[in-house]
């Protein structure tokens, strides 16, 4: 009951900064929030390319929290995307957004052929007599962790290796070797001499700048 009451309270925080969410017009600065599920501080005019090849543009910001693309329709209400699948990518000022295997995986930079990525888990820890966690299934970087009331927020990434058709998969040793089959043995050995972690960012570009010079 107690973990049932608070995730009820959790949601209805997100949904009265749905609400509170705007489109960017107003000159007001927004006050900053002790929790935000958004990508950007506020909607921002996007660009959906569908696989059908049109495009739609509308108002768009990514719940973090929800892993939901959410836009602003004509009436001003906050609404998600309900088909992902029929999405190639999405533009928001000028991030890139494809949607792979129930997540939507942000890109960082293409290098190398490859599409780097990285999508973000939720995890929330409930304060209670035993700790618990609730797990979101959301993006890996720590860059807030905000104690809010009845539970704490954390975050994590997952970088991922994909292509601009939307096809990704997690970055891995084996998944890096599995790109570059004619140069694997050279990228084989620069691994046993640079020790890559392929949970650290700064680990994956070097690599990947390492296989681009390959080429």
């Amino acid at each position: 009951m107690r973990l049932f009451l608070c995730l009820a309270i959790l949601f209805l925080l997100l949904d009265m900064r749905v609400s509170a969410q705007t489109t960017g017009t107003s000159n007001q600065k927004a006050k900053p929030a002790p929790f935000a599920p958004y990508r950007f501080p506020a909607f921002a005019q996007g660009m959906v390319f569908l696989r059908n090849k049109d495009t739609v543009s509308i108002y768009l910001n990514y719940n973090v929290v929800r892993n939901e693309m959410q836009f602003i329709n004509e009436h001003g209400d906050t609404l998600k995307l309900k088909d992902p699948l029929t999405v190639t990518k999405i533009f928001i000022k000028e991030e890139e957004f494809y949607y792979n295997k129930e997540k939507w995986v942000q890109k960082i930079e293409a290098k190398a052929g490859i599409v780097l990525g990285y999508w973000t888990r939720v995890l929330v820890e409930l304060k209670l007599n035993k700790p618990d966690f609730v797990d979101y299934d959301q993006r890996e970087r720590k860059v807030w962790m905000e104690d809010y009331s009845n539970f704490v927020v954390q975050t994590k990434d997952f970088y991922f290796f994909g292509d601009d058709y939307g096809n990704f998969v997690r970055a891995t040793r084996s998944n890096l070797l599995a790109y570059f089959e004619n140069q694997a043995p050279l990228i084989k050995r620069y691994l046993n001499a640079h020790p890559t972690d392929f949970n650290k960012l700064s680990d994956i570009k070097q690599v990947l700048q390492f296989c681009d010079s390959l080429n």
